[in-house]
């Protein structure tokens, strides 16, 4: 008889042979060792599988998966889901690291707190190295999906990654990531939370228990034409927003806010030429959400200054544009 386990770890991994075996280390040397953990190459063209593959030979716990083409990290993820056989999902990126309590604490939180999904701080930039204190006493803040919904969408505690979470298990039985963008966390969280099937509680620890890596090369730590999906992504929360829960608007507007005034300056730096259309767009949701901001009491200070900087920044877009352009025409 098979014995399932408590989680499944799922890890999609895309030419990292350089951090991998850290990733890798950082998992097996877990406090809380009912686990499997699911290994997703997507297509890597480095050594990647390889690493892979000694795990595996040594862990019986790991098991290994290969994609012949780079289709995407929603994908690869879609992949361990269909394989996960534990009780809870943890996603965990092959360039990150975890805590050695990582799993330990938020099994305890979700487990004593009856919530769906049990979400825990990180540390960007860091790398964990040696073992680092963590209470031993779990703290946490339990929420329901509305005001874990509203929290994330103001990005206060609760981040929109799908990593440094655990969920049960269930709450995928009819989700799956879409394929083909990348903002495929905030995609998919807001849909968990919006939709409501199998979720009603969230428990939010500070403790910081993951450790996000931030590399060059990574998707998102450069810019092309695919970080513009956010918007796609948040323009179908405001949609969807009026429907499922109306009084969180003004929290999927300034969302919404937030990431068209990003995407506006990164395309002005970038190639403001070549973006003229896309920088119109982003300009007129940035006017017409911005007096919201500005009066919405949640938003914060971030949002709030780029409300109120938005006009004469929108002017000076304007006429850099028109100047480039006249440049360009000359």
């Amino acid at each position: 008889m098979i014995t399932c386990p408590e989680i499944s770890v799922i890890v999609p991994l895309y030419n990292v042979g350089l951090y991998v075996g850290e990733c890798l280390e950082s998992i097996r040397s877990q406090t809380y060792a009912d686990f499997e953990v699911l290994l997703v190459d997507d297509g890597s063209e480095d050594n990647t599988l390889d690493v892979c593959r000694e795990v595996v030979s040594v862990d019986s716990r790991f098991r290994v998966f290969h994609n012949d083409r780079n289709r995407g990290q929603s994908a690869a993820r879609n992949i361990g889901l269909d394989e996960a056989i534990g009780r809870y999902i943890t996603f965990i990126d092959g360039d990150d690291c975890v805590h050695p309590k990582y799993l330990e604490n938020l099994v305890a939180i979700i487990k004593e707190s009856g919530a769906d999904i049990a979400s825990a701080g990180f540390r960007q930039g860091r790398i964990y190295k040696g073992h680092k204190r963590v209470r031993k006493v779990y703290e946490y803040e339990s929420m329901n999906r509305s005001e874990a919904l509203s929290d994330m969408l103001y990005r206060r505690h609760i981040d929109a990654n799908v990593w440094c979470k655990l969920f049960r298990r269930d709450i995928f039985v009819n989700l799956r990531f879409t394929e083909g963008i990348i903002y495929e966390d905030l995609d998919i969280m807001a849909r968990m939370l919006m939709n409501g099937e199998h979720v009603e509680r969230v428990a939010v620890s500070r403790d910081k228990l993951y450790f996000y890596r931030r590399r060059r090369g990574s998707t998102l730590s450069c810019f092309d034409m695919r970080r513009l999906d956010v918007l796609g992504v948040t323009a179908r929360i405001c949609m969807d927003m009026h429907a499922v829960f109306p009084e969180l608007v003004a929290a999927a507007d300034n969302r919404r806010f937030g990431a068209n005034y990003n995407m506006l300056l990164l395309m002005v730096r970038h190639d403001a030429v070549g973006f003229k259309n896309e920088i119109g767009n982003c300009s007129a949701v940035i006017r017409r959400l911005g007096p919201k901001v500005m009066r919405d009491r949640h938003s914060r200070l971030k949002n709030r200054a780029g409300a109120l900087f938005s006009f004469p920044v929108l002017w000076l877009v304007d006429s850099f544009l028109s100047f480039k352009l006249l440049h360009v025409k000359s």
